[in-house]
């Protein structure tokens, strides 16, 4: 079987794959928008900059006030399970409420048959309580969590999720900094006619074009995403380079968006190769990472609703399965850790 130490950190890159496409880590508020300064007009790839034109897109598809998205995220040529994916389902409404279903029934140990739906209704998050059975009991099938509550919990911010859930405008921010474009012509998607734009680019690349501010606050941005994915054993995300394309309408929507990273090994140190052994890293040096996205019903009318309260657990009444380190301590009878 495929070792957990390799088949984990490649889980949560592609996590964090998911998440930098759905604007996480991108766009440093203040910036004036595109759509902002300029008023919007179909497309013209031989009249505008390329790089202007998918940010103008970008910022098109933002200012909807609601939009529905699929998402797909696999990894490929990975030994004993070929190819492993996660199939995202998201929907966005006009007063920034948020419900996302990601299929995670190719994960090993799942049964084969494991979906997980998350939703923000007014800044409260829902998850399913099984998502938390291993530390926490809890008798009602959801448990609910602000952000301030999932920071001291895990250590964690959820700052960049509310920051791309607060409208569709998140999904797109990182397209602002995407400077390496190349226009592929017309095709068509869903009976749409839409202009191909590809190219090539790395996150550090993204992150420098796209988010306007100091190098802390970059450096900031990078660490945000990082702490949504934890600890994946000296994964530097912004060596990542990754091919993109961009499919956008006549009416200056983003219809399609694909990222595919086929060097996963540029985002591990020198010392943390060191640390893998030849047959963990030929593994990291075969598999292929893929995201391919559409985005559909822009501007309908979507409802999203909390699950009923006699179906929430508060988190802050969850009883946890494991003692505090005072109890801990209370029951062995020392006073610290040292004393251990």
């Amino acid at each position: 079987m495929v070792k957990s130490r390799i088949l984990w950190p490649l889980l949560a890159m592609a996590v964090a794959m998911a998440l930098l496409a759905t604007g996480c880590g991108g766009g440093g508020g203040g910036e004036t928008s595109p759509a902002e300064s300029e008023p919007q007009a179909t497309i013209s790839p031989e009249t505008l900059d390329l790089s202007r034109s998918i940010q103008l897109a970008a910022a098109q598809s933002a200012e909807a006030t609601s939009m529905r998205g699929d998402m797909a995220v696999g990894l490929h040529n990975v030994p004993e399970l070929d190819t492993l994916e996660m199939r995202w389902e998201m929907e966005w409404n006009i007063n920034g409420d948020t419900v996302v279903s990601i299929d995670l029934s190719d994960l090993p140990g799942s049964g084969g048959d494991l979906v997980m739906e998350t939703r923000d209704v007014d800044g409260i998050y829902y998850v399913p309580s099984w998502a938390m059975e291993g530390m926490y009991r809890a008798t009602s099938p959801w448990v609910s969590f602000t952000n301030e509550e999932f920071e001291e919990w895990t250590g964690a911010d959820l700052g960049p999720l509310e920051q791309m859930e607060s409208n569709a405008a998140g999904m797109f921010n990182f397209l602002d900094g995407l400077t390496d474009v190349e226009y592929v012509g017309r095709e068509t998607i869903d009976d749409m006619a839409t202009s191909h734009y590809r190219g090539t680019q790395s996150v550090a690349e993204l992150l420098e074009s796209s988010i306007v501010g100091t190098q802390e606050e970059k450096d900031a941005a990078v660490d945000s995403l990082m702490s949504l994915v934890g600890d994946v054993g000296g994964l530097d995300i912004g060596a990542m380079r990754f091919d993109y394309e961009v499919w956008i309408d006549s009416e200056d929507y983003v219809r399609r968006l694909n990222l595919y990273v086929d060097d996963l090994t540029s985002m591990f140190s020198d010392e943390a190769r060191d640390e893998l052994d030849d047959a963990a890293w030929k593994i990291l040096s075969e598999a292929t990472m893929s995201m391919e996205s559409t985005y559909y019903d822009y501007g309908a009318a979507i409802e999203i609703e909390a699950p009923p309260a006699s179906e929430v657990t508060p988190f802050s009444e969850l009883e946890s399965r494991f003692l505090s380190t005072d109890e801990a301590l209370e029951r062995l009878g020392v006073d610290d850790v040292d004393s251990l």
